[in-house]
């Protein structure tokens, strides 16, 4: 999305960028009550909601203060190598299911 802190996001929207965000006010603009300090901060991922204050049950602006690339397992997607080859040719050859 952005990649640049600052970036604000209301309660219900859909996280589209990975981070860290910081409570930024209410709504409504009133200042009481203040969040618990678990409510303070919160770190989402690509898909998540931004939640309310659940203490006062109110909506709230957050601030994107730092983005992240989630972490992706490459191994998965590694060629096979030239030796992994011959050995699963030779498993389909003795199978028969060549």
């Amino acid at each position: 999305m952005t990649g640049v802190p600052g970036y604000l996001f209301e309660s219900g929207d859909i996280c589209l960028e990975a981070g860290t965000y910081l409570f930024n006010g209410y709504i409504d603009g009133s200042p009481y009550p203040l969040p618990m300090q678990r409510e303070m901060k919160l770190t989402l991922a690509v898909g998540q909601i931004f939640p309310g204050v659940h203490s006062a049950g109110k909506a709230c602006w957050w601030i994107l203060v730092e983005s992240y690339e989630p972490e992706l397992d490459y191994t998965r997607f590694a060629p096979a190598t030239f030796s992994q080859t011959i050995v699963e040719s030779r498993r389909d050859d003795e199978d028969g299911m060549t």
